[in-house]
């Protein structure tokens, strides 16, 4: 079966945040077989690795080089269709995922973003 998305996480020291974006992004309304979590981690110094292994499907370690060098690792070791990038301290809401799905039925969306609601 192929996956709709694969959501990657980029991490460095993220062990206060990460347990709460995981746990709201295991926890979808897009049933949890269309998706997969990949976490990549900056080799953090904290407990993020550890918190992390219950919630994502893989976890990939690079190299400190930036949150963007860390998405482009994760892009690399996706296997869904489309990819959804957010970041340890993102809380996201029990629908994100399904709402990302239904919106890239259109062929005329290739990107989004989201902003931040304090």
């Amino acid at each position: 079966m192929s996956l709709d998305l694969s959501v990657i996480v980029p991490t460095l020291n993220e062990g206060k945040y990460i347990g709460l974006c995981l746990k709201a992004l295991a926890n979808q309304t897009l049933p949890r077989e269309k998706y997969e979590i990949i976490l990549v981690d900056s080799y953090s110094n904290d407990n993020t690795a550890k918190i992390s292994e219950k919630y994502v499907d893989k976890i990939v370690f690079v190299p400190r080089n930036g949150p963007g060098y860390a998405r482009n690792v994760g892009a690399k070791n996706a296997n869904g269709r489309i990819l959804v990038f957010i970041d340890a301290d993102t809380v996201a809401s029990k629908d994100l995922l399904e709402k990302i799905l239904r919106a890239f039925t259109d062929d005329k969306i290739v990107g989004g973003t989201c902003f931040y609601h304090p």
